[in-house]
């Protein structure tokens, strides 16, 4: 079962993945690669990706840094680093 950081990760994720409008195919498949990783249930993944409007950071430098890198990986994901996606990195 995930906890709050594993939610927390997967929000940030998912926000940076919708950021240009869409999530496409291969953000898709890390977020699924992600989702599974961090022993989220598909329902709740599909929840945190239909309403990925923000992301809160933690106070814990460590995961703000596991957070960043995740989300630079996310917006890498499909070949192409959007004017959203960059304004959120």
């Amino acid at each position: 079962m995930a906890g709050e950081k594993e939610v927390r990760l997967f929000r940030a994720l998912a926000w940076v993945a919708s950021s240009d409008g869409a999530v496409r195919p291969l953000e898709q498949d890390l977020l699924e690669r992600y989702r599974e990783k961090l022993s989220l249930a598909p329902q709740e993944a599909q929840e945190i990706v239909r309403s990925a409007t923000e992301s809160e950071l933690p106070a814990d430098p460590e995961e703000r840094l596991k957070i960043f890198f995740g989300c630079v990986e996310m917006a890498c994901a499909d070949g192409e680093l959007h004017d959203g996606e960059r304004m959120l990195l």
